[in-house]
């Protein structure tokens, strides 16, 4: 199948049949990549999820950014692909869904010119150089430190992304300054500044991370006590319009979409 847009809507339209496939690295997933189509007339049409990433809880840290891994992933299906749609559970992922929507209009424009776009559109006088640079060292450490990798996050990179998100908090036009889009990138920088440095500090013990009922427990303890930190993932529930009490008996997977905060039902 042709990864052109435009031929893709050239082509003869079908019964209404396609194959979903999600773009991870299983069995079920290779086999179309090895094999090929079952059948020209039917299109194949990708799931990425571009909202859990492997980083619990989902969006609980603010934005999810993580374009090298959603191009490795997404990219690999270009080739059989006639479109995807998305997985989402927020707005978390935001940028996320500019990238992979550009991805699949044209594979041929990289990500990085997908972010500088958004960012120069979303936050007005910013260095967009800069904030490219802010949002793949956010990507580096999601995926190193997100479930199937359990590997110490780059500090440097994360104290990096922190004094980016500093000045470019200082460019950002006054109107926009507030603006959830901004906030949740923003925030994201300073909690994981947080988190990461104590983790570190713990000796990074990826050994409990699937002990205890949930591995969305894993996290939490790393932010817990840090007033700002408490500050800050209360901002993202008013963002996110997530609940404030986080009770597993009445909502059994609102922990694994929210901000963790303390003394909420689950800590």
């Amino acid at each position: 199948a042709s990864t052109n847009a435009s031929d893709r809507m050239k082509q003869p339209a079908t019964t209404g049949c396609f194959i979903l496939i999600e773009t991870r690295d299983d069995p079920a997933c290779r086999y179309i990549l090895e094999h090929g189509k079952p059948s020209e007339k039917i299109p194949v049409v990708t799931f990425p999820d571009i909202y859990m990433m492997g980083v619990h809880p989902w969006g609980g840290y603010g934005a999810i950014l993580a374009p090298k891994q959603l191009c490795d992933e997404q990219m690999r299906y270009a080739a059989v692909s006639n479109g995807c749609y998305m997985y989402s559970e927020g707005i978390a992922d935001d940028m996320q869904k500019a990238i992979c929507a550009q991805l699949v209009w044209d594979p041929s424009i990289p990500a990085d010119s997908t972010i500088a776009d958004y960012c120069g559109y979303e936050f007005p006088m910013v260095d967009q150089d800069k904030a490219v640079r802010m949002v793949n060292l956010i990507g580096d450490n999601q995926f190193l430190t997100h479930i199937f990798s359990k590997q110490p996050a780059d500090l440097d990179k994360a104290e990096e992304a922190w004094q980016l998100a500093q000045e470019l908090d200082q460019q950002i036009s006054p109107q926009m300054k507030q603006n959830w889009r901004w906030r949740i990138v923003y925030i994201r920088t300073i909690l994981d500044r947080i988190r990461y440095n104590n983790c570190a500090a713990d000796g990074w013990p990826y050994d409990n991370y699937n002990r205890g009922p949930h591995q969305h427990d894993f996290w939490p303890p790393y932010l817990q006590g840090n007033q700002e930190a408490e500050e800050l993932m209360m901002e993202l529930i008013h963002i996110y319009h997530a609940l404030e009490v986080n009770d597993r008996s009445k909502f059994l997977l609102h922990h694994a979409v929210r901000p963790p905060l303390r003394n909420n039902g689950i800590n």
